[in-house]
């Protein structure tokens, strides 16, 4: 009788979607939907390992120092491997943009919404799509290529393409972008739209897929059609860039939006990396620039930058070298130290 019962019970199917929230079955169906989905491609700009720590890269060359981060050290030492945070999450996330981009795709039809407008959104998805296979290219070179004719929940057991290619990858890349710009072409964003993606951010971004494949022609032609559109121009002000209101300046073809603050969901966590304290009140203040970045760069008029020119003997004066040496705070910060006689010609 018991094993009867339990046998009766057991056929219920309780496998159901939730009735409450958004599910497979009842999602993709108005343009509220759309918009919910592209802002989830969006949001993946976001993520730190995508964009917000790229400075971390520079430790790869000679102009910075891995710091307390332990990813950042094994780059500067040449001692990566697979197991790397930094890349391993910088893959991860990149292709989780890049999914939730092929299911828009897969999915706008669904939804009740001028035909024109499914045109648009689907040139946004390809236009991300493209900016997060760019980034895959430009840090690892071949990667594997997945378009929207995946659909995840039934080929995930399957997902194990080999590397595509590099210069696949990249006519991968500069097709969607084509087809970005001729969706996006002649609309226009309301203001409260700020930060979609444009023709122009499609045809910039071309253009610097094809500078860094040192396709210079065809890529000045593509920044000359950025010029040419009249809504974009070099701003007069560049320290102005960098201060509120930089982003909204006429130089800027495309940015990621936050809302404000230096957090991690929808504030700019590279201010907190790279700011001060007494900007934020609370800071890493720990990244800086290497001394030789900043000699890289010259003066105004094309001269190679010397510290000899700003102050005289700064880099050949023993006397300024003993005085920078000896400027050190005790631990409690209330008094310079003092070092033995002996050891001053040390």
């Amino acid at each position: 009788m018991m094993v009867a019962l339990l046998l009766m019970s057991s056929c219920y199917d309780l496998d159901r979607y939730p009735f409450d929230r958004p599910n497979a079955n009842n999602f993709f169906q108005t343009k509220e939907h759309a918009d919910q989905a592209m802002m989830g491609v969006y949001s993946t700009m976001q993520y730190e390992a995508v964009f917000g720590m790229h400075f971390g890269i520079d430790c790869l060359g000679g102009i910075a120092m891995g710091y307390d981060n332990a990813s950042y050290q094994s780059i500067q030492r040449g001692t990566y491997d697979v197991k790397n945070s930094y890349g391993a999450n910088k893959f991860k996330y990149l292709y989780e943009g890049i999914a939730r981009a092929n299911i828009v795709l897969q999915n706008l039809h669904r939804c009740q919404m001028d035909e024109k407008l499914i045109e648009r959104y689907k040139g946004e998805a390809k236009f991300l799509r493209a900016l997060y296979y760019f980034s895959l290219l430009d840090f690892f070179g071949a990667v594997p290529v997945y378009d929207e004719s995946v659909i995840v929940e039934k080929d995930y057991g399957n997902m194990l393409e080999p590397r595509t290619p590099a210069d696949k990858v990249r006519t991968f890349i500069l097709k969607d972008l084509d087809d970005a710009i001729e969706a996006l072409s002649g609309e226009e964003w309301a203001d409260s739209q700020k930060g979609r993606a444009t023709a122009e951010a499609a045809m910039a971004l071309k253009g610097k897929v094809l500078l860094f494949n040192k396709q210079y022609k065809e890529a000045a032609v593509c920044f000359e059609n950025v010029v040419k559109s009249g809504k974009h121009a070099l701003y007069p002000d560049y320290a102005g860039l960098f201060k509120p209101g930089g982003d909204e300046s006429s130089e800027m073809v495309f940015a990621i939006q936050n809302m404000g603050g230096v957090g991690k969901d929808v504030g700019m966590p590279l201010t907190f990396y790279m700011g001060s304290r007494a900007a934020f009140g609370s800071d890493w203040n720990n990244v800086m620039a290497a001394t030789s970045f900043v000699d890289s760069y010259e003066w105004k008029d094309g001269r190679p930058f010397d510290w000899e020119e700003v102050i005289p003997g700064f880099t050949t004066s023993d006397e300024i070298k003993n005085k920078t040496f000896r400027a050190t705070l005790s631990q409690d910060k209330t008094k310079v130290k003092t070092y033995p006689e002996a050891r001053r010609n040390y």
